[in-house]
């Protein structure tokens, strides 16, 4: 649908006012977009128009990106001096204001805690908020020094997108990191159709035709090569890179092993394949009458896998739209580029920037709550529905959208006795919501309080996860977390292990050993006795506790000494230790060699003042 942009303040955050007012008087207005790329606007101007004298740098321009998405604000970065009484305006997305919002140094797991940790550790004020659907909690990324907000998303070594990958889309306010961006709808653009030019360009300039692959660990480990390892273009130059693939094995590899690692390196990486990029621009059918029921064909944003044929460059490609550049009057494409993805986005990033749910809390849930009621309770105009999509005249599905007619819509829910489905990207989907009896599908769901008797198959991130019992299963055996006890169990189910806190406030902490066929056996207990720290070994009834040495050393705290100079049962009393040069023992039955234990006493020997140790 098309709409007019509309001029505002510099300091709007509310688009749904006309603002400072339409700017009906402009001349052009076209807005280009690139994956992890560019996301500019470029406005002409008359001096004579209503708004001329309104438009200041730094006001925002709020425009639709292209035919099919939600308008977004544009930042004025440059006004030209009139020329033949017309000005050209530069903006760019609002989200470029990140650039001058610092965070500091910081650490996270994953690249949602990553984008978490841009907003809670901003140096100033960052009213931006940041999303992904990207699932790899096991990759480390860092901040080391003070760095802008828009650098570390990319543009720079180590940056998120340097990290971990992925595509971003910039939303209002939302920095969106998506896995992967658009869809394949089938869009065909073909010579005799809609396509009305085309342009092929091949980039061989940073080629690379093959690679050579080793492995080190460590300055006096052996180095294990591969020889050259082409990709599959011929060519009459040779441009090798060297690869290291040392993370990739924890042990020293074979020739053969590197050599088929580096062959898929070579596969994956797309190596010694050219960059083809190919601008087009096609008549989007949808616009014109009598052709409104193909639109879904014909439907194309950035991200979208399309197919083009033109037979006279010998041009038959599918690939993804990359760049696209939209006329905001006219509602329709100037151009579209398929090709490669950018891998950063240093070019979107000004010079000197180039020098130079964190899982969500309970606040943060409420503001997005409050923010999607909002969305909600704003929405106007759309249609409501009853569609007969089986022909047999009676109404079977509940159609919800953003246009009457569904060929033309883009928001829709779609509703019937199976169950219930939600699209952004028209009636026939994909879907982002689903729900059936089956169960329930969703990208991403937010939730204040979420119950459920059993959660399977899912990786849970969070700061806190609170329960009677959480269980852990392989297949050696489990361990179970409940009441506050860890304890293992092996593949019979039969305890072996269990560490927990002491059952008295004397004891700090036990560990109790178990065998399978004997139940408990012993433990060791920690704790205090009041003077002392206490380690104790316990055992079984009828057990003994075997202690192959024991080395008695010097120990220092704070700035006196203590020395472990003895042996003391659990009453404190010492029964055997060495008082400076003197060995003593307090004994009062012993054994020799294994024999009768005897009781001793000490009897005075006749006609003397000695006494000598007696057994009785």
């Amino acid at each position: 649908m098309k709409m007019m942009p509309i001029l505002f303040a510099d300091n709007a955050d509310d688009y749904t006012t006309q603002g400072l007012g339409a700017l009906g008087d402009a001349l052009t207005c076209s807005v280009t977009e690139e994956i992890n790329g560019e996301y500019e606007l470029r406005m002409t101007y008359p001096v004579t128009g209503r708004r001329y004298a309104d438009i200041k740098n730094r006001c925002l321009i709020y425009c639709k990106p292209d035919p099919y998405r939600d308008a977004q604000p544009f930042r004025i970065y440059r006004i030209t001096r009139p020329l033949n009484g017309i000005v050209s305006i530069y903006a760019r997305h609002k989200l470029y204001d990140l650039s001058g919002i610092p965070v500091n140094a910081f650490s996270a797991q994953g690249a949602a805690a990553a984008l978490a940790g841009l907003k809670s550790n901003a140096a100033t004020e960052n009213p931006y908020s940041f999303w992904t659907n990207l699932d790899n909690a096991d990759t480390a990324f860092s901040v080391s020094v003070p760095t802008s907000t828009r650098s570390l998303l990319g543009g720079s070594e180590g940056s998120i997108l340097d990290t971990f990958g992925g595509e971003y889309e910039w939303d209002n306010d939302t920095v969106r990191l998506y896995a992967h961006r658009g869809s394949d709808n089938g869009v065909t653009i073909a010579y005799g159709k809609n396509l009305t030019d085309i342009e092929q360009d091949e980039n061989i300039a940073s080629l690379c035709t093959g690679i050579i692959g080793y492995w080190k660990n460590g300055e006096d480990a052996d180095l294990v090569q591969t020889p050259v390892v082409n990709g599959p273009g011929e060519y009459n130059f040779s441009n090798v890179k060297v690869v290291d693939f040392s993370s990739d094995f924890e042990d020293k590899p074979t020739v053969e092993q590197l050599q088929e690692r580096a062959e898929t390196y070579v596969k994956e990486n797309k190596v010694g394949v050219p960059d083809v990029s190919i601008k087009l621009s096609w008549i989007q059918l949808e616009q014109y009458s009598g052709y409104e029921g193909l639109s879904l064909l014909d439907r194309v944003s950035l991200g979208d896998t399309v197919t083009v044929y033109f037979p006279p460059l010998n041009v038959e490609a599918t690939a993804r739209v990359v760049k696209t550049e939209y006329d905001a009057l006219l509602d329709h494409y100037i151009t579209a580029e398929i090709g490669s993805v950018k891998a950063n986005i240093a070019d979107t990033i000004a010079d000197q920037q180039q020098r130079i749910d964190k899982v969500p809390g309970t606040s943060e849930i409420q503001e997005i709550a409050e923010h999607w009621a909002s969305i909600i309770m704003g929405a106007k105009g759309g249609s409501v529905r009853f569609l007969d999509t089986d022909g047999d005249g009676q109404p079977d599905t509940l159609y919800i959208a953003d246009n009457p007619d569904p060929a033309q819509a883009v928001k829709v829910w779609r509703f019937n006795y199976e169950g219930f489905a939600g699209s952004s990207n028209g009636y026939n989907g994909p879907f982002s919501v689903i729900s059936t009896f089956d169960g329930m599908y969703a990208d991403f769901i937010i939730a204040g309080v979420l119950k459920a008797i059993q959660i399977s198959g899912v990786t849970i991130d969070g700061s806190t996860i609170t329960g009677t019992t959480v269980r852990s299963n392989s297949d050696v055996g489990s361990a179970y977390l409940a009441e506050g006890k860890l304890t293992l169990y092996n593949s019979d189910e039969r305890a072996i292990l269990q560490i927990g806190p002491g059952a008295t406030k004397e004891e700090s902490a036990n560990i109790n050993f178990f065998l399978p066929d004997h139940g408990y056996i012993g433990g060791i207990s920690v704790g205090w006795d009041g003077s002392f720290g206490r380690f104790n070994f316990n055992c079984a009834e009828n057990g003994f506790v075997t202690i192959q040495r024991v080395q008695v050393g010097e120990m220092a705290v704070s700035n006196e000494k203590m020395y472990s100079d003895g042996y003391r049962a659990l009453d404190g009393n010492y029964f055997l230790r060495k008082n400076g040069g003197t060995r003593e023992a307090w004994l009062d039955r012993i054994a020799l060699n294994g024999g009768t234990m005897y009781d001793l006493s000490w009897q005075q020997i006749p006609g003397t003042n000695y006494y000598a140790l007696c057994h009785s």
